[in-house]
């Protein structure tokens, strides 16, 4: 019952939170995410995690790099779901091989630290040269070639986060 689950608040009209559900409904995975998400916060709907979980996970579900970043997130910190290092490590990689660097730079440091996967700091040194990439071009595209975000201080970032990990010991 729509009453029940809406609170049509100042943030959106009621058509336009019909719009993003029946889109999500119908399988858009970004309306399924932005609905999750809005869940979340309450914006334009009644705050329920429960919800959010649901949307997000259907978005991830579906590809999108994003909402599978945020699943990840979720299960590593319990939020909504059963705390459970193995799901989020999974969701980040889903999400690391579409690009989206933020996922990248989680499982470099699940590498880095051993969390949830064997300590490996090749991998963790390729997922953070990979992570400064992508922020590098996603900031690049958003700041119109901003001279802060130049492939060189990328490849500088990936290098300074690379030398982050520290070495294996061997006892």
């Amino acid at each position: 019952m729509i009453s029940n689950v809406f609170d049509y608040s100042e943030f959106e009209s009621s058509s336009e939170i019909s719009k993003l559900l029946d889109a999500a409904r119908h399988g858009d995975a970004t309306a399924q995410f932005k609905l999750g998400v809005r869940y979340v916060s309450g914006d334009g709907v009644r705050k329920s995690i429960e919800e959010a979980v649901k949307w997000v996970r259907k978005a991830a579900e579906n590809g999108h790099a994003e909402a599978q970043h945020k699943l990840g997130q979720w299960y590593n910190l319990g939020i909504g779901v059963t705390k459970n290092p193995s799901a989020a490590v999974k969701w980040w990689l889903k999400s690391a091989v579409q690009g989206y660097a933020p996922a990248q730079y989680d499982i470099g440091a699940s590498y880095g630290n051993g969390y949830a996967v064997q300590r490996n700091d090749r991998e963790a040194a390729m997922w953070f040269r990979k992570a400064a990439a992508s922020a590098t071009r996603a900031g690049a595209t958003i700041h119109g070639r901003s001279p802060h975000l130049t492939e060189e201080s990328g490849r500088q970032s990936a290098t300074a986060a690379s030398a982050a990990v520290p070495p294996r010991q061997r006892w």
